[in-house]
């Protein structure tokens, strides 16, 4: 074989195993353990005990039937979802009627939230537009 022969067989070696790395790399590692365009919801601080996941990115869901956190809390989250989401409490004039009390942007994450009365007592989670009022 010739030299240029060589040279030309070994690039194209190399260029077969480079990008056959790149084929099989493993995807990044999601945060708290929420998969790629998932909106993930948790029980506890930095991202323990997920309640709920979803992937849809519009709907509804009434969240005592999914929380296990004292007072219907979501202690962290991690929206991967490309649409807000919205947390909902009864209004207080108008208990039929719901208003969005916090709004979880695209990409948002938060390991704790602490006290915020926003993410406790919740009685429903919406993804983009979405709404439990009917």
């Amino acid at each position: 074989m010739t030299l240029k022969r060589v040279g030309a067989t070994l690039a194209a070696a190399l260029a077969l195993v480079s990008s056959s790395a790149l084929v099989n790399a493993a995807p990044a590692a999601a945060l708290g353990g929420c998969p790629v365009n998932q909106l993930c919801l948790y029980a506890g601080v930095n991202f323990n005990y997920m309640d709920f996941r979803t992937g849809t990115v519009s709907g509804c869901w009434y969240w005592p039937n999914y929380s296990t956190a004292h007072n219907r809390q979501i202690v962290s989250y991690v929206n991967d979802l490309p649409v807000n989401a919205s947390l909902w409490k009864p209004n207080p004039v108008n208990r039929v009627y719901y208003d969005a009390v916090a709004t979880i942007r695209p990409g948002g994450f938060s390991t704790s939230t602490g006290s915020s009365s926003a993410f406790s007592m919740v009685d429903y989670v919406c993804t983009g537009s979405a709404s439990p009022n009917h």
